[in-house]
């Protein structure tokens, strides 16, 4: 009986259909309530041997930040009142965010005890504790390619001017009839609910941003 058991008990270890792969990240729609930037030491660029060839390594990253923000609503992952978030500010010297006080969505991975900034998008109030976004461009690990991934929403979602939307972004957005275009103002009539439980998809894989 004993044997039995403890072969029934390996049996449950070793069972593929045991095993869970959960995604490393959270999901979040939050709102900034303060940022600190960390302007980026400066360095002397020098070359590097490699092999017979002189290589000259060149870093245009702009420096870093800290950020703490809101929690409206928690997508995935558990809630939270507020985060303290980090990260490094690329070419350009912009955040990887807005920085305004608008609603965004914010792709996390933990870091210690704080958290390291993936991904962000704007966020889009639908109705109370509902919120949707509009990639331009996609996002990292997530099939939006099909028009089935996309819900007609009350309003038009304001975009911008046509000049501030690139022609990869339009073309995306028509690819899943989400483009609306009033004289030259451009619209989206679909967007991306984010439920409960959203699956992120990147178990296994980095999210770049945009």
């Amino acid at each position: 009986m004993i044997q039995r058991f403890f072969a029934l008990l390996g049996l449950a270890i070793s069972c593929p259909c045991m095993a869970t792969d959960p995604s490393p990240y959270e999901i979040h729609v939050v709102r900034l309530s303060s940022v600190d930037l960390v302007e980026k030491k400066a360095t002397a660029d020098s070359p590097r041997r490699a092999g017979d060839l002189n290589e000259v390594v060149i870093d245009n990253g702009c420096g870093a930040f800290r950020a703490k923000f809101t929690v409206i609503e928690t997508i995935t992952g558990s809630p939270r009142h507020s985060l303290e978030v980090k990260g490094t500010i690329g070419e350009w010297c912009r955040l990887p965010f807005s920085a305004s006080l608008n609603p965004q969505v914010v792709w996390l991975s933990p870091d210690g005890r704080g958290w390291n900034l993936e991904f962000a998008l704007p966020a889009y109030e639908m109705k109370p504790s509902q919120y949707a976004i509009v990639p331009l461009n996609g996002v990292p690990c997530l099939d939006l390619n099909n028009k089935e991934a996309w819900t007609l929403v009350p309003e038009p979602i304001y975009l911008g001017g046509s000049a501030t939307l690139s022609s990869q972004a339009v073309a995306y957005l028509r690819g899943v009839d989400a483009l609306f275009e009033k004289e030259e103002t451009v619209f989206a009539q679909r967007a991306v609910i984010l439920t409960k439980g959203f699956d992120t998809g990147c178990s296994n894989q980095r999210l770049e941003r945009p």
